[in-house]
């Protein structure tokens, strides 16, 4: 019952929305980003002690667009595909409509709490974001197999990462936003054929469902003293054992060039994810300089048959220069180690270099 009240209040909100409006069309802007880094890795770990070279490469192509309606409100789309190597997949991708009422956005997108997390260690930090979804860096921190948007490797959580859904953003009062969502079908990504342009029949028995999440931003400056801070919240019913929770939390602080953070996430779950992750970083910009730390502790079950849990802790050094808007040449030194339950304990040190370009 709980899925179609859902769906309706969603229907009515953007009918109300949108009826009786008039527009000319959507300015449309291409954008994106490229973020490419090598380096060399010295691992002691499962295949034994050896060197290897590292390349690491991620592109994403971005189209964007708004228009403002007669009655004020703004109307618009954000489309995003990840274009590296020979494929193309689909990333975020959904339309919004924004006002006074605050902003509702319709498509393939994380969950509220995802969207409202402040940031934490990884928006205070120079170097590798070793706090991140992303897949190279996990690697470069050694064989790991925490999974993607889990305490395994981030304090970043989603449940569902870029499921269709509707996300609900509250307006900023006072500095604080507040944020809903519901993703029907939270067993699918952005990218999987059963979503491309027909309705998605979701199978209560045997598929992750009814992914429902909150969260709280607050953000603020006072007297020069910025404040960022969150806290989220996601579940979703499962077939068979029990529902998991998601907890995200983060803060984070910066004055005259000085910035830290920290974050933390934690799953309650009958699986290989269930477990927690905590985050520190900090960093001091001056000119086109930015220098800092970043690292992250994590521990997760791992095999379930196994009493023991997985720890992971990594940590990275980093030095930026920006070269011009949108252009950043990077610099760290990360080291890593993985305590399986296996005993093999393998541990890794790298040295990267890289530029980030976004346009």
């Amino acid at each position: 019952m709980k899925k179609y009240l859902y769906a309706t209040t969603a229907i009515i909100g953007v009918t109300a929305v949108a009826t009786g409006a008039n527009a000319q069309g959507l300015d449309v802007n291409v954008g994106g980003f490229s973020n490419t880094y090598y380096g060399i890795a010295e691992h002691n770990g499962i295949n034994g002690d050896d060197t290897r070279e590292l390349a690491m490469q991620e592109v994403e192509l971005r189209l964007t667009g708004s228009v403002t309606l007669d009655n004020g409100v703004e109307v618009g789309g954000f489309f995003s595909n990840e274009i590296e190597g020979n494929t193309a997949e689909a990333d975020e991708q959904y339309v919004y409509m924004a006002g006074s009422f605050g902003t509702i956005q319709l498509g393939a997108q994380n969950n509220a709490a995802y969207q409202t997390n402040a940031g934490g260690s990884q928006a205070y930090a120079a170097g590798v974001p070793v706090n991140s979804g992303w897949g190279a860096v996990q690697d470069l921190t050694g064989d790991y197999g925490g999974g993607f948007l889990t305490p395994g490797v981030s304090t970043f959580l989603d449940l569902a990462n870029d499921a269709n859904g509707v996300v609900y953003k509250s307006p900023r009062m006072a500095g604080f936003q507040l944020a809903g969502s519901w993703h029907p079908d939270s067993s699918q990504g952005a990218n999987p054929s059963s979503q491309a342009d027909f309705f998605t029949h979701v199978d209560d028995n045997t598929q992750q469902n009814n992914m429902i999440s909150a969260g709280l931003n607050f953000s603020r400056d006072f007297n020069g003293i910025g404040i960022d801070a969150s806290a989220g919240y996601a579940t979703e019913d499962r077939t068979g054992q029990d529902d998991p929770n998601q907890y995200q939390f983060s803060l984070g602080a910066s004055m005259a060039g000085f910035s830290f953070g920290g974050g933390v996430g934690i799953q309650d779950s009958d699986d290989s994810q269930d477990g927690e992750a905590y985050a520190l970083g900090g960093a001091y910009s001056i000119g086109p300089w930015t220098a800092g730390v970043n690292g992250i502790y994590s521990e997760v079950e791992g095999n379930i048959a196994n009493s023991d849990e997985d720890e992971r802790m990594a940590i990275t050094g980093g030095l930026d220069y920006a070269m011009g808007p949108g252009i950043t040449l990077s610099s760290g030194v990360t080291y890593g180690e993985f305590d399986n339950e296996e005993g093999t304990d393998p541990e890794v040190i790298t040295a990267t270099l890289g530029a980030s370009v976004s346009f």
